[in-house]
This record gives structure tokens, sequence and C-alpha cells, in this order.
């Protein structure tokens, strides 16, 4: 007759092959299969190993029916709780396996559930008075502090938090546990078994997420160079403004094209844009870059036909990153071809513009009106335009139904 294994047995790792041979020899030598091998509902609770190596050796095994309650309590207890693990992430994806189907576990998650709604009910009380009464009780000031989304993420930690002390490892590897088990189970089942590092599977499972992440951000950036409408070479203009999606030799590309709106665009990709086609012999042009950038722009204004002139500074007034400077600037560069004359005196404004940085690299409007102003008469194209205005033609996505 053979066994099955309960589902609490075959949550434990399984034995190393070299632990395993010394069991088998060990049991050949004439020792005692050791304790006892116990059943639960006739399937093997503990002696998986011990039942196999008897098996293998041609040893008559020893059986005896288990009745201690609850069988996965009794497996972490008796041999999950003082194992020798590699990680506190194995330790945490093995246990939490077994707690998680204890009974104790159960009546303790429904108390967590019932505090977490408790809490977020109050949170909603509480902000709905606020707002009528304008006015925060002092006594519950504590607990209308936090919205209601705070009071989720809260309940949200409470179980990884609640089952790391519980089997006291670190909230941090439980909190990569879940991870693993929400996004990459087959890699968790791996840690568990002790055929990969978790540290390993950590950085596995975040490599996936960034690969879908990536193919979400291409079919976006594919839609939006789907709808760009080609440069109309059959018009000219005096006046270009150009802010062009330049493509950062960084991790942080594809977000920053994110944030742009617009794909990004390499130094021979912006160079073969048809400028001077769209440009009159006397013309001026304004083009947006970044400090590492510079050296770029500059490239790209000679192979456009343009002679550099000189320069304005947006402050964003919030610093961001650099790796010599934490940048908070970013230049608009000036540049003319044949015989454009410079504005009158009265219409030439302060060259640093200090105004807080919007979202997705949106310029400050000011600049457009200071463009206006220097140039009233003359044509004006906006290039990987991005809000369409009163006066201006335009080429970029964002436009398309312009």
């Amino acid at each position: 007759m053979t066994y099955e294994f309960h589902a609490a047995c075959l949550l434990m790792p399984r034995m190393q092959v070299e632990e395993y041979t010394a069991l088998c020899e060990s049991i050949r030598q004439g020792y005692a299969p050791g304790h006892p091998i116990l059943l639960c509902d006739g399937k093997i609770l503990d002696g998986r190993h011990r039942y196999q190596a008897c098996l293998d050796t041609g040893t008559e095994p020893i059986f005896v029916e288990w009745s201690g309650g609850d069988p996965f309590l009794f497996v972490d207890r008796e041999h999950a709780a003082s194992r020798h693990w590699i990680s506190q992430e194995q330790e945490g994806a093995v246990r939490k396996k077994l707690f998680a189907k204890s009974n104790e576990w159960a009546e303790m998650q429904t108390r967590i559930n019932e505090e977490g709604n408790r809490a977020r009910s109050e949170a909603m009380v509480g902000n709905q008075n606020w707002a009528a009464e304008k006015t925060v009780d002092p006594q519950v000031e504590g607990q209308l502090s936090g919205s209601v989304r705070n009071h989720a993420i809260k309940h949200a930690r409470s179980s990884a938090t609640a089952m790391a002390k519980i089997l006291g490892i670190s909230r941090a590897a439980m909190e990569r546990v879940h991870s693993l088990e929400q996004n990459a189970p087959d890699l968790l089942d791996k840690v568990a078994a002790g055929d990969i590092p978790a540290g390993l599977a950590i950085k596995e499972m975040r490599r996936e997420l960034g690969k879908a992440r990536m193919n979400v951000r291409i079919a976006r950036l594919n839609a939006i160079s789907a709808s760009n409408h080609e440069l109309n070479a059959g018009k000219k203009y005096r006046v270009i403004y150009a802010d062009p999606p330049w493509r950062y030799e960084h991790a942080r590309t594809e977000n920053r094209a994110i944030e742009n709106k617009y794909p990004t665009m390499t130094l021979d990709e912006i160079k073969a844009l048809p400028i001077c086609q769209i440009s009159e012999d006397d013309s001026i042009i304004f083009l947006w870059a970044t400090s590492p950038k510079l050296v770029e722009a500059m490239e790209v204004l000679t192979t456009w036909g343009f002679t550099y002139r000189t320069m304005a500074v947006w402050d964003k007034e919030i610093m961001g990153m650099g790796y010599y400077f934490r940048q908070q600037h970013e230049v608009l560069l000036v540049a003319t071809r044949g015989d454009m004359p410079a504005p009158p005196p009265d219409a030439r404004p302060v060259s640093v513009v200090i105004e807080k940085r919007g979202n997705h690299s949106t310029k400050p409007e000011i600049f457009r009106k200071y463009i206006e102003a220097m140039y009233p008469a003359f044509d004006r194209v906006e290039l990987f335009c991005r809000e369409p205005a009163k006066g201006w033609d335009v080429w970029g996505n964002q436009s398309a139904g312009e």
C-alpha cells in the first residue's frame, strides 16, 4: 500500500540530495527509521523522507495516526519554526503558506479585516464631519489625520506586519515574499524550495515587471507616433519654437519619454527633421535644451542652418536629478539664419524666468508670450506642441485634431 502526502507536508522543502542519501544509508545499515511516520486522514503528515527512504531501502515503515489539532500549525511548529533556512524570504514563503492555511490565521485575518473596516469607517465619518463643520475634535484628531486611503494602506500592510511578527522575521522580508506572491508566484515557489536565492528571484521579478512596463510604454509611444503629422514643407516660417524629445543615455529614458508625451528621438533623428525646408531665409528659432544636451543642441542648430545668438533660463524651482549638479533649470537657445532682425528694445524680456515646474515637462506659457511680443507680425510654428495656442501653427501629436 502506498500513501499520499498531506498538503501541509508538501509545503516543506525537500531534503537536499546529500541529506537524503545519508538517510537512506543509515537505514540500510540497520538504523531504525526513527520517529514513526504520522498519518492525518490517511495521508502522510510528517516523515515523507523517512517513508520514501524506507521504500527505497526495502525497510518496513512504522505508521502512527496523528490527532493533534491543526495539521498546518503542527508542521510549522514541529519543523518549520526550528529549521535552518537559507534566507528569511524562504522561511517566510514556506511558513506563510502553512500558517495562512491554519484556522488560527483565519481567525486573526478576520480580526484584521474587522479592524481595517472599522478604521476606514471612522475615517470616512470623520472626514464627512470635518467637511460639514470644518473642525476636528482634538480627541479624535489622530484618527482623522490620515485619509481613507491611508487607512487602506495601513490595513494592506497589517497582514504582512502581523505575519512577520508571528514568524519572527522582518517585515521587509515578508513584504518581499508578498510581492513575489502577487507578481511572480512561480519564483516564490522556487525560493520556498530552495532552488534559487531570494535576491535573485526579486531581481528576476523586477526585470520581468520592467519588461512588461516597457511593453506598455512602447505601445503607448507607438500610438502617439501614429497620430503625428508630417511637417508641412509647403509653408515657411520666420519664427520657430521647438522642444525636442531628447533621448538620454540612462535608465529612466522611457520614463522621460512618457513624461514628455513623445517618443524620444536620437540626435541624428532630430537633426534629420526638415527644418530648413519650413524656415524662411531670414528666420529665428527658439530651441529648448537641458544642460546635458547643450552640445547636442548646438549641433542641431548648426545642422538646421542657424547660428547661435543667446539663451534664456527657466528656473523650475524644484530640484531634479543630476550626476554633478542637481538640475533645476532648462535653457531656451536662440539662433538665427540670414538677416533676421532683433526685437525692439521694449519687447526684449528678462533672460531668467522663475516658475514652478508643471506636469509632463510643459514649458511656462510666458515664453510663448515673450516670443509673440518679440515678433507679432511673423508666421510662427511650434514643433512638438503640447498645448496649441491661437496664432500658432503646430506640429505634434497633441495637436492632431487641430
